[in-house]
Parts: structure tokens; sequence; C-alpha cells
């Protein structure tokens, strides 16, 4: 008899637990095959800290994720921050206390706020690993804002809300009207964006990176909701779409959300349009996580914003930033390119004789308008280290330092089959001397890897660049100098030394350093 009533027991206990399942997807599309009885934390709002930067729900994100119970412990926790979520903020006037009375039978489309606590878990992870991020993860860091929850009184809002009233739906029955804009609403739940205001806002602070050659340059930041309204960027002529990221300080790209079909589009300021993802309404959130996951990759990465002087180096901090070429990663994959039908990468590196180059380029439309360039590609030179693979000793390589002399570069057009030769001396006028560690360069002493960036203005949907430089083995002597005195005394060189040293060139020895093949993408499926 006992084992028969325990038996129904538990067998109520499962049927009323499939009930709650059937709840969780009815009302918060949580399918609990895939992501279990993940809910998240939430805080009333009176426990928040206010002045720190959280989520709507007073948790960092990567705090902000647990594992209910059951079914119905689930269904409760995505209730409450369904309604911490929804019930922020103060009506104003009559019809909208009517729209805040009527929030309580509002959903969190659950899926999306735990992708979205993911994928700032992982952005907050890089900005807090100083080893990964430098310093500029700090920076951006303190740039970030509170996370934003839905309110009436926000200016984005009510424009949504005159465009549906204008298309003759209602709030709650909108269709995918509001649910493309739901996917970005979980983004900004977490963080609402970049205080442009924040001291001296630089490039640094560019949560969504850049890239930079000769005069141009190009900082993506993301933007809180005050700025994403149509009505702030007259160039987004539809009350559906808005912003979510914007160069600056010149405002020449921008990245928008069209409410209604989910789709990122990119902005230039001649007024073009380039799709980036039109991968359903949740294309807002594969935008950012495949952004945090190239991040937290390595496949992004930080670089100084300008040369490293070895003397100023234990003194100060070198800034750095986030740059968009590609790095070279373990799980990078080639991209099929149409050049003898053979696979060329986003970026790849090649070492020859301890002379590491790693090479590749980023497509920058928002510079063709006004610059006429259409890739920016970035060459990083440096002499292994003894503990790094590919390093070969003085002995193996025949040479302890050696000097950059030409470059020879081939740039395949795919869509024409057409060649450009590129053959000169040096790069950018710089003829910099490798060392373990470092380079000299205009008789400065430098740490770190030698990078310079320049342009193409040959546009091509798909293209490769491929070539050498030659380098030549030099002696350097150091110069002891005699204070007061024209004349110098010869030592031999001290690696340390910040003395620009004398060079004794060995052409008779050059030899050539392979640039190993990397992709030009002008459809390269997500842009930043």
């Amino acid at each position: 008899h006992q084992n028969k009533s325990s038996s129904s027991v538990n067998g109520t206990i499962t049927y009323a637990n499939d009930i709650w399942k059937i709840a969780l997807q009815r009302d918060f599309q949580l399918n609990v095959d895939q992501y279990g009885y993940q809910t998240l934390k939430w805080k009333p709002r009176k426990q928040q800290s206010l002045p720190q930067a959280l989520s709507v729900f007073g948790y960092k994100a990567q705090d902000s994720i647990r594992t209910a119970s059951s079914a119905f412990d689930s269904w409760k926790h995505w209730k409450k921050a369904s309604l911490t979520f929804f019930h922020v903020g103060a009506a104003t006037n009559k019809d909208e206390k009517e729209i805040e009375n009527n929030r309580g039978s509002l959903h969190l489309i659950a899926p999306y706020y735990l992708r979205a606590a993911k994928l700032w878990s992982k952005l907050e992870r890089w900005m807090e690993c100083t080893e990964r991020s430098a310093n500029v993860g700090k920076q951006i860091q303190r740039t970030l804002k509170r996370g934003v929850a839905t309110n009436v009184g926000n200016l984005l809002e009510r424009d949504l809300k005159t465009e549906v009233a204008h298309r003759g739906l209602s709030d709650n029955k909108s269709g995918t009207l509001f649910e493309g804009y739901q996917a970005i609403q979980a983004v900004y739940a977490f963080y609402g964006g970049q205080d442009m205001d924040f001291g001296n806002v630089s490039k640094n602070c560019a949560l969504l990176g850049g890239y930079e050659a000769y005069n141009m340059l190009s900082c993506c930041f993301f933007i809180s909701p005050e700025l994403c309204s149509p009505r702030t960027h007259p160039e987004i002529q539809d009350n559906t779409k808005i912003r979510i990221a914007s160069t600056f300080p010149i405002n020449n790209k921008n990245f928008y959300v069209d409410c209604e079909t989910g789709v990122v589009n990119m902005a230039c300021a001649d007024f073009h349009s380039y799709p980036i993802v039109d991968r359903g309404l949740d294309s807002a959130l594969i935008w950012f996580e495949e952004y945090a996951t190239r991040l937290d990759s390595g496949a992004y990465g930080v670089v100084p914003t300008r040369p490293l002087l070895a003397k100023s180096y234990s003194r100060h901090d070198p800034v750095y930033t986030i740059a968009l070429y590609p790095q070279v990663t373990e799980n990078g994959g080639p991209i099929i390119s149409n050049v003898n039908n053979e696979r060329v990468p986003v970026a790849n590196r090649a070492v020859t004789k301890g002379v590491e180059v790693v090479a590749s380029a980023v497509f920058t439309p928002d510079l063709i308008a006004n610059n006429g360039i259409a890739f920016i590609y970035s060459i990083r030179i440096r002499l292994l280290s003894s503990t790094e693979e590919g390093y070969m000793s003085p002995a193996e390589r025949g040479f302890d330092y050696c000097q950059l002399a030409t470059r020879h570069w081939r740039i395949h057009n795919d869509d024409t089959g057409e060649v450009d030769r590129v053959d000169g001396d040096g790069v950018i006028g710089m003829y910099p001397i490798l060392v373990e560690g470092g380079y000299w360069e205009n008789r400065n002493r430098f740490r770190g890897t030698f990078a310079y960036q320049s342009c193409t203005s040959a546009f091509m949907k798909l293209g490769s660049f491929r070539g050498h430089l030659t380098f030549v083995p030099v002696t350097l002597t150091s110069r002891k100098y005699i204070h007061q005195s024209d004349n110098a005394q010869e030592t031999e060189y001290n690696q340390e030394s910040l003395i620009p040293p004398i060079v004794q060139q060995h052409h008779d020895r050059a030899f050539n350093v392979e640039v190993a093949p990397f992709i030009f993408d002008a459809a390269p499926g997500f842009l930043y």
C-alpha cells in the first residue's frame, strides 16, 4: 500500500512538473530541453546598489544566472524577474498609466536574457583580465552605464509606440514589430551603453573596437538608449529602426536594428546601408554574441595606440585599444577564396629565420565615400624570443639583428583576376631594426612588436594579399658618448641600450621573410 501511495505521489509531482514546463514555454519561451531550469537572479530595487554599473536585476552578468530546483521554481523566478524589469519607471500621464497597469501581464523572452547574460559574462571577464585586455578593459568598464529596464518615459519606447499606433497595432499584440526590439532590450538590461561624457572619452574606450591607418580613424562605441531614437539621427528615417552603436567623435558609421525584422544594418555617412546580420528576430543578439566570442577567443585583441618607447615603458603605462584586425587563433578557421581554389585565412602567420609576420585586413565601408579606402591591412613583425614557438638562436638563424629593407606585395582581385604588384623600400618610410623583445626605428628603441597599417583603394568582393619582406642582417655597435665632445667611443652593443647604435648592414646576406596569404572580403558575415 505504501509503495502504491509513494508511486502515486511521485507521479503527481512529475505530472505537475510537466505542466510547469509547458508554462515556461508558453509564458517565457523557455525550452527546458535546451536551457534546463536556468533563470535569472534578481534583487528588489531597494536592495540594489545604484552607483554601480549593474544589470537591472541587481547583479553583474557573470553572477546573474542560477539553476532552479524545478520547473515551477524556474517559472516563479522568471515571473519575478519580469516584474522587476517591466515595473521600473513611473507613469506620467493617463495613457502611460494604463500601459503601466498592463505590464504585469508581460513576460520576458527568457532565452534572450540568458544569452545576453552569457555574452556580457564573456565581456566582463575579458575586461577584468589585465593580461588579455591590458589597461583598456578597466577604461571601458568605467564608461559602462547601469542596465536599462523598459520605461514608459523612455524617448525610444514612445517613438516605437507611436509607430505601433500609426500602423493600427496594439501594444500587447504588436507581433514581430517589438520582438526585434526585445532582443536588443535584453542586451541593454545588463549595461545601458557607454557614457560618452565620461572624462576625456577617447578611442581607447571604444567597446566595439576600431582601426587606424595614416590619419584615418574609426572607433565604435556601444551607445546608450537616449541616443538610440531615430529622431537623434536623421539618416535613419524609420521609427522602427534604432541605433545601437556609433563611431565617435566623427560619426561616420552607425549600426542600427530594425525592431520589426530584427535585422542589423550599418549606415555610413554617405547614407549607404549594409546589411550586417539577417538571421531572424534575434539578429542583434547574434551580432553581440559573435563580438564577445571574438574577444574571448583572441580573434580580436588589444594593441598599443602608439609605439612603446623603451625608456618610458617602466614609468608610464602604455595605452591600448581594441583593434578589429583579426588575430591568429588556434580555432580560427579559413575562409575559401577563389585564388586557384586554395584556402585563404582571415589572418595568417609565418615565421622565417625566427622573424614572425602576422597579417590580416578589415573591410572599411565607412571610409570608401570620404577616403576611397576599401580595406585597411595590418602587418605585425617581430624577432621571436627564446621561449616562443619558431624561435631560432642567433647561431641557427645566422645573425643577431636584422633590418627591414624592401617590401613586395601581390594583391589578387578575385572579381577581375587582376594582380596589383607593389614593390618598394621599407614600409611607409620606415626601416625597423629587429632585436629580441623590440626594435629600433628612427633612432628610438621600442618594446614589443613593430606594427604598421596601410590601405588599398581597390574595391573587390573577394581577394587575397601575399608577399614577402626583404631583411638584411646588421651588426650593431653601441655609442658611448663623451660629455661636451663630438667624439664617440664604440663598444659592444648591449641589447638594453637606449642610445642609438652604429649600424653596419650586410647586404650580401639578405633574406626574404614570408608574408603568408590572407583574405580581402567585402562580405565577411559580421562587421564591427
